[in-house]
């Protein structure tokens, strides 16, 4: 039996969250009209939040091209792991590649069906339903918010890690686990989240911020720090660098070893169901007993 070092079973875990965060979806196409200034004291929508944001970062460019990729690292800084980290994406698809010195690649990734992950320790899995709704939610970033959400809340102005903050509750249709997420009151960026992913360890509660902006000579905005926290252990990736519009195939197809689960899976015969056991003969009814004689009368004195 392999022996699963707990650390690395964290990081599996971690590199799980990863791939998870939530990629921002499209806000809902309206008109362009002048928009109402508010009052400093009114506090503005969830979608009134969404819009700010996406006026700010220019973010729906980036979803114009087909297909986009981020490169950086990924690090545990208190274990003093450090890795190169790979995030490919297109409109329902999604591929994330961590490579660490010593330990090998681990890869997680949803083609528009199948999410799976690929790493040195665990080898080629295909993922559970639970894990691929999330994965399909994750990597969905053309459903404007209004329909993705089924529950979308402003609970009001907050502070967080020192920073002035609206924090907004969404609870996701489908039934994956609803989130917080807290947008900056003075930039109108994203700030941090709080959700809970479903993981090869259970479910984890992790916490997210966004941070070191950057912004390109287009104007798009991106953050160029993500740091989680989950497990009692901290995570950053950096973005350094955003290239769209990649030629040549990309990775979001299940490996080798991953479509070979895949179709073992489609060639195992439907289990036959159970045959009923034979039912047994009926007893016969039983006879009825004859009556019982009647005592003969006593002879007379």
């Amino acid at each position: 039996m392999t022996r699963r070092h707990p650390l690395l079973l964290t990081l599996l875990a971690l590199v799980a969250v990863a791939l998870l965060l939530p990629l921002p979806a499209v806000a809902a196409k309206g008109g362009k009209g002048k928009k109402k200034k508010k009052k400093a004291d009114e506090v503005p929508t969830v979608l009134e939040l969404r819009e700010q944001y996406l006026a700010t970062t220019k973010e729906n460019e980036l979803y114009a091209h087909d297909s986009w990729k981020i490169s950086g690292t990924f690090s545990l800084p208190a274990q003093g792991i450090t890795g190169t980290m790979q995030m490919y994406a297109a409109a329902d698809r999604i591929y994330v590649a961590i490579e660490i010195p010593g330990l090998g690649l681990m890869e997680e990734g949803f083609d528009g069906t199948t999410a799976w992950s690929n790493d040195p320790m665990q080898g080629p899995r295909v993922k559970d339903e639970s894990e691929t709704a999330q994965a399909a939610f994750s990597a969905d970033v053309t459903t404007p918010w209004a329909e993705r959400y089924e529950v979308m809340e402003n609970l009001g102005a907050d502070e967080f890690e020192g920073r002035p903050v609206w924090k907004v509750r969404l609870v996701p249709r489908g039934g994956l686990p609803e989130r917080t997420l807290l947008f900056d009151r003075e930039t109108g960026l994203e700030f941090a989240m709080m959700t809970t992913t479903e993981t090869i360890m259970g479910e984890i509660t992790s916490t997210t911020v966004m941070g070191d902006w950057v912004t390109t000579e287009s104007g798009l905005m991106y953050p160029g720090t993500i740091r989680s926290e989950a497990m009692g252990m901290a995570q950053i990736m950096t973005c350094e660098s955003i290239e769209m519009n990649l030629e040549g195939e990309l990775p979001f197809a299940p490996p080798a070893a991953v479509q070979a689960l895949l179709e073992e899976g489609a060639a195992e015969p439907e289990a036959e169901p159970a045959a009923e056991p034979a039912a047994e003969p009926a007893a016969e009814p039983a006879e009825a007993s004859e009556p019982a004689a009647e005592p003969e009368p006593a002879p007379a004195p």
